[in-house]
């Protein structure tokens, strides 16, 4: 059985510069980072691998540097990393993520039965909680 943690890389708030101009984010030269409250979905994730013997997937939607991420994800225990990638993708809702998500982990069901997806409560990105909520919806 299969436990699914969804992770996303969010730039390194603590190096993070504004452009005084226009007032956006500068992404030259800021790390990226795995989202702090998706490393418990993660850490969660092995914990019941450890406990159940379930496989562990981690799944993101990003652009294609979210690999160095999921290699991290694979470093610490993680059986399995899903980056779903396209320029389709950019500036995707919260809703057309969880479409997305939805979908890859409906795939993954097909390969083997997923017991649980774990998704953080929030992420640095956001002020609300609402990719875990919509995943259903997806």
């Amino acid at each position: 059985m299969l436990v699914v943690a969804c992770i996303k890389q969010v730039p390194d708030t603590t190096q993070v510069k504004i452009d005084p101009n226009t007032g956006t984010l500068i992404r030259e030269g800021v790390p990226f980072i795995m989202n702090p409250f998706d490393t418990h979905a993660l850490e969660e994730s092995l914990r019941l691998k450890d406990k159940y013997g379930f496989h562990v997937a981690v799944i993101s939607m990003g652009p294609p540097n979210t690999v160095v991420t999921l290699k991290k994800a694979l470093a610490v225990g993680a059986d399995q990393a899903i980056l779903l990638s396209d320029r389709a993708f950019g500036g995707a809702d919260t809703l057309a993520t969880s479409r997305v998500l939805a979908e890859a982990i409906t795939k993954l069901n097909q390969q083997e039965e997923v017991a649980i997806v774990i998704a953080a409560s929030r992420r640095l990105t956001a002020t609300r909680p609402r990719l875990g909520p919509a995943l259903p919806a997806g």
